[in-house]
C-alpha cells in the first residue's frame, strides 16, 4: 500500500469520523432536545402528580361526605321506617274508627225509625188521653163549681130567709 494509498484510507477514514462526529453532534442535539423534553416531561409529571395529589384529597372529601350522607340516608330510613308503622297503626285505627261510626251512624238510624214508628204514635195517644182526660176534669169540675155556686146561693138565701123571719117576728 502506497503512500498515497495510505493518505486516501486516512482521509477517507478522517472523513468518515468527521461524518461520525456530525452524527454525533446531531445525536448530542438530539439528546439534548431529548433531554429538555423530558425536563418538560418531568415538569408535568410532576404537576400532573400534585394534580393527582389534589384531586386524592378531594375524592377523600368526597368519600367523608358521602359515608355522612350515607349515615343520614341510613336514619331517614330508620325514621321513615318508624313512620311507615305509625302510619299503618293509624291507617288501622282509622278503619276501626270508620267501623264503629258505621255501627253508630246504624244505631241512630235505628233510634229515628223507632222514635218515627213508635214512639212518636205513642206520645200522641198519651197526649189524646191527657187531653180527654183534662176536658172530663173540667167537665167534673165544672160540676162541682156549678155545685158550690149553688150552695153559696143557698146559704145566702137562707141568710136572707132568716133576716126576713126575723122582721116578719118583729112585726107580728
Amino acid at each position: 500500500m502506497t503512500e498515497s494509498e495510505k493518505l486516501d484510507l486516512i482521509l477517507s477514514k478522517l472523513g468518515k469520523l468527521d461524518k461520525l462526529e456530525a452524527q454525533f453532534g446531531g445525536f448530542n442535539e438530539r439528546l439534548k432536545r431529548l433531554e429538555t423534553e423530558f425536563g418538560k416531561f418531568n415538569e408535568r409529571l410532576e404537576r400532573l402528580e400534585t394534580e393527582f395529589g389534589k384531586f386524592n384529597e378531594r375524592l377523600k372529601r368526597l368519600e367523608t361526605e358521602f359515608s355522612e350522607f350515607k349515615e343520614r340516608l341510613d336514619r331517614l330510613e330508620a325514621d321513615f321506617g318508624g313512620f311507615k308503622e305509625r302510619l299503618d297503626r293509624l291507617e288501622t285505627e282509622f278503619s276501626e274508627f270508620r267501623g264503629r261510626l258505621d255501627r253508630l251512624d246504624s244505631d241512630v238510624t235505628g233510634i229515628k225509625l223507632i222514635l218515627e214508628n213508635e214512639i212518636r204514635p205513642n206520645i200522641m195517644r198519651v197526649a189524646e188521653g191527657h187531653l180527654d182526660l183534662y176536658r172530663k176534669l173540667r167537665e167534673a169540675t165544672r160540676i162541682d163549681d156549678e155545685k158550690e155556686m149553688i150552695a153559696i146561693r143557698v146559704n145566702i138565701m137562707e141568710e136572707q130567709l132568716r133576716t126576713i123571719k126575723e122582721r116578719l117576728d118583729q112585726i107580728a
